[in-house]
Parts: C-alpha cells; structure tokens; sequence
C-alpha cells in the first residue's frame, strides 16, 4: 500500500529513496528510469535497518519505510503508487505506447497482480516456518526504541534542537534541504515510533503463533499468485506476437517494472525453480534474455542492484551490528511505562483487526 501526500515545499527534480535489494525499491527505481522524468531525477540509497528510523526521515514518511518519491509537492510512498503516480504525469516510451494501443487496463492489472506477491514467503524452502525473532527484525526493533526514548527524553526535557535534521544524510552525500510533507511536533513523531514499533512487534507475535498449517496455506496461496503472473506474462506476450518485444510494448513499461525484479528474486532465491518456469514458458524465457540486454534492467538487480547498497551497508557496518543483535551487546531498550502501555493498546487493536 501507498499514499499521496503534500509537502510543504515544490521539488523541481525528482528524488528517489531506496533500499536497492528490496523487491518494492527494485519495481519503483525501475518505474522511475523508464519514465519521461528520469534525466532529472536523483536516487538515494537509505540503510532500512538504521537510517530510515532517524526524525528526519520520519517526517518525510511515517511509515518509515522505502519507496519514497519526492516529487513536485507531493510525496508519493509505495511501489504501486508511484508507479501510478509517474505515469499520470511523466508517462515513458513504453507506458505511453501501451495506453495509445488501448493497453492500459492489461497494464493496470498485471501490476495489481504482481504487487500481490510475497517474497518473504517465497524465500521460505520446504514449507518451513521462519523463527519467530529474526536478527534483522531484531536490530530494526533496537534502532526504533532507541530513537523513541531520545524524543521521549526530548520532550520530558523540553530541550528540542530541530538543528540537528539537517545532518541527516543517509547515502554519505552532503546534507541538503529535504522536502517535508509536514513538520511534526515531538508528540507526532513520537506516535509514529509507537505505531511502528506496535507494527514490528506484533509481526514478531503473530509469526510466533501461525501454525505449519497455517505457514504450509500461506506459502501455497503466494505460489499460486506466482504461477498466475507467470501465466498473465506468457499470455501478454503470446497477444502481443513479437518476438523482439515486451509485456505490453515494444519499449520496456511499468508492467515490466513489476515482472523483472520477480524474476530476479526467483534467480537468487531457487534458481531451480526460475529455471523450470523459464522452461514451462518460452516466450518468457524469450522475453528475460532481452530485458537482461536492457540498460534500465541491469541496473537494478542482480550483482550492479546490490553494488548500489553495499557501500552505505559497510559504512554502518552492518554485519556488525548484527552480530551485535546475537550477541547482546545491542539491545531494545526499555521505554517509559505509559509510552509502553500504549504500544500495547496498539498491538492489541492490530490483533483484533486481524482477527
């Protein structure tokens, strides 16, 4: 899920933020190099275990989560929304050709149904539960505690120092004026650390719970969803009939923004089983050797998606800090009583809405 939201100030060129591993980062980046706005656009990686939980990020989008657009005055977060987002305004070759040929529903409905698809899930081998603490989750959890105190003891102390948000510079690049969608008080940044917190924790409790039964439906049900995109992309480019071509266009669109990094994933996660639906499926077999000729493709997977990344994850020394999570030597720390009962109170509301 995704949202549109105003920002305080007008950014002429477009700015990116992402995790360059991650399947949504991949899709949006993808989006992004193929729209009309590319040649003016900037990309910045952000470390999704540390930085993305700073204030200043926070403001920028409360979910503290990436994608993130900043564009115009808006600030657009999720895949699927900015991928709409920039073919409403700054549609590409592919997307334009598509949308002339009468396409745009077979698009709009191929990225729906790729946008259903769970990595994570995908990612578990032989139908095995993952545990219910994991050291990334764990580490994630660490990072948003310790920057929840710091406001909590900001606001008991009623010292702000809103001088120190524009330090804040995630790629190593110099500090610059980031747009902010809005300008939160202490109280509203503080609430969305306990929301998230909330979010993070009751995933961890509700992982712990599932039964192999309910893992082993899971995982069926998300192969299903592959087997349909894998299906919806043959039979696109079957309707389509070149041989020289892609999803819904001669040129790259934002359907194949959705489709490729999939594949990627298949490749790194069971390269067996990617190589058998290429089988299954020639003209998509077709279709995966000219996309890994496309410049716009190649840069986001495979080994040039993770270069992207591992400068700023060795810089934060990430493995590190990991194993600083296993060992003990970081942890969660406790936070004041009523700021704990509310996290609670949240918890417990995702867990009645969830059923």
């Amino acid at each position: 899920s995704g949202l549109v939201r105003n920002s305080a100030d007008f950014r002429r060129n477009p700015r990116l933020w992402v995790f360059p591993p991650s399947l949504s980062s991949a899709k949006a980046h993808l989006c992004l190099r193929l729209s009309a706005v590319w040649p003016f656009a900037e990309v910045r990686v952000i470390d999704i275990f540390g930085d993305c939980y700073d204030p200043t990020f926070c403001r920028l989008n409360p979910d503290m989560t990436v994608p993130v657009l900043e564009a115009e005055d808006k600030v657009v977060t999720g895949a699927r929304t900015i991928a709409g987002f920039l073919q409403e305004r700054y549609a590409g070759d592919g997307d334009g050709r598509a949308v002339l040929a009468g396409r745009s529903a077979e698009l709009e409905r191929f990225k729906a149904l790729a946008d259903r698809w769970d990595e994570d899930l995908y990612a578990l081998s032989g139908g095995r539960r993952p545990s219910g603490t994991r050291l990334a989750d764990r580490l994630r959890l660490a990072r948003l505690r310790q920057q929840c105190l710091s406001i909590v003891e900001d606001e008991a102390s009623s010292s702000e120092d809103d001088g120190t948000e524009d330090d804040f510079s995630p790629s190593g690049s110099p500090p610059s004026s980031s747009p902010q969608a809005s300008r939160p008080d202490n109280r509203e940044l503080q609430d969305a650390y306990e929301r998230k917190i909330a979010e993070l924790q009751h995933r961890e409790e509700f992982a712990g719970r599932q039964s192999e039964e309910d893992w082993r439906s899971c995982i069926m049900h998300n192969r299903r969803i592959l087997n349909s995109i894998w299906k919806s992309a043959d039979e696109l480019l079957q309707r389509s009939g070149a041989q020289d071509g892609f999803l819904l266009s001669s040129e790259l669109t934002s359907a194949d923004a959705f489709f490729v990094p999939i594949m990627c994933q298949m490749q790194v996660l069971r390269p067996s089983d990617f190589r058998r639906q290429l089988k299954h499926y020639p003209a998509v077999r077709g279709y995966w050797a000219r996309v890994q000729q496309q410049e716009e493709a190649q840069v986001v997977h495979g080994l040039r998606s993770w270069g992207l990344a591992q400068p700023l994850l060795l810089k934060r020394m990430l493995p590190c800090q990991l194993l600083g999570v296993r060992c003990g030597c970081i942890v969660a720390p406790d936070l004041p009583e009523e700021v704990e009962e509310r996290i609670r109170k949240l918890q417990n509301e995702m867990q009645m809405r969830q059923g």
